[in-house]
């Protein structure tokens, strides 16, 4: 309903959405008494036009947000009667149909804010996901969360991108056909291994910072002298108790297989290697034996044995 929105009147960031709500109800700034972000009234009702009252004591960009929340409470059919918005309420908080409808209409103001279609243009002259956030978040004059959020959406393949606060990972998204699994909430950033990774571009807000890594096209052989991958694995798996060895034996070689397996056999080690450590990236939440060995100092050895024989193999 929003893309729809977009499209009829030919809108494109920054949206004008005060202007816009306008032409759907009558508009008041208002000093609540609590701490409510907006409310609107008479909605869907036969004869009345429907009334948008909003917080004026809010900043710009979530007044901006606000606004947009409620012409998507004016637009869904099914959004009737009155609405009181605290955009922030947290979700325990929320109960059946007013949390569906808050979701709605949360979904319908960031595609109005942010048009995919307009998003998925930047993003093509993007060379960064980081650089696509900053332009979401100028441009579109949206808060950083929700440039961060759309910029992981559509940005370019092999991006993996973390929220930080207090130095702690709060949040993690990754954007399309990226193979590594994000990084577990509740990570200290400083533990982050992104071995397959560049280093991070980071973006500072008030009090939580964003980090986009890119994944490596390629990640060199070193060259080096090493056991057969095999080998590397039983000696890194005689450190563990032998009940757990068998599952962990099994779930490591699926692992490895399932990433080194997305390039063809012959294919150049550099690629396959890189495979193989991606896939390894944030495992944190496997077993613990399994994290344990992907942990392990001698890890990276097994990749790059599998790598290699991969590579030699015909194709």
């Amino acid at each position: 309903m929003a893309a729809r929105l977009v499209e009829r009147l030919g809108l494109t960031p920054p949206i004008d959405v005060e202007a816009l709500c306008r032409g759907f109800a009558t508009l008041s700034f208002k000093d609540f008494p609590t701490e409510i972000d907006g409310l609107c009234l008479d909605l869907k009702v036969r004869g009345k036009r429907p009334k948008v009252w909003v917080s004026k004591n809010m900043p710009t960009v979530r007044k901006r947000f606000t606004l947009a929340h409620e012409i998507g409470h004016i637009i869904i059919p099914w959004h009737a009667g009155t609405i009181v918005d605290d955009i922030e309420m947290p979700r325990s908080l929320e109960r059946g149909k007013y949390r569906e409808m808050e979701t709605e209409a949360n979904r319908f103001a960031a595609e109005l804010l942010m048009p995919s279609s307009w998003v998925t243009a930047l993003a093509e002259r993007s060379d960064h996901v980081a650089g696509l956030m900053h332009s979401i978040h100028q441009i579109a004059d949206v808060s950083l969360p929700a440039a961060f959020l759309k910029a992981g959406k559509y940005g370019k393949p092999g991006f993996i991108g973390a929220q930080v606060k207090d130095d702690i990972v709060i949040r993690s998204v990754r954007t399309p056909e990226t193979n590594s699994r994000t990084i577990e909430y509740g990570t200290v950033i400083s533990n982050v291994d992104m071995a397959a990774a560049h280093e991070p571009k980071i973006m500072s807000g008030s009090n939580i910072n964003y980090y986009w890594w890119q994944i490596r096209q390629i990640l060199d052989d070193p060259g080096t002298d090493i056991p057969a991958w095999r080998d590397t694995l039983e000696t890194i798996l005689s450190e563990i108790p032998p009940e757990f060895r068998p599952k962990t034996r099994a779930s490591i070689n699926a692992i490895i297989a399932g990433g080194i397996g997305k390039e063809p056999k012959g294919a150049p080690v550099n690629l396959i290697y890189r495979r193989g450590v991606e896939t390894a990236q944030n495992r944190a939440t496997e077993s613990m034996w399994v994290s344990y060995v992907i942990s392990h100092r001698s890890f990276r050895d097994y990749i790059l044995g599998r790598a290699r024989e991969r590579s030699l193999a015909k194709p």
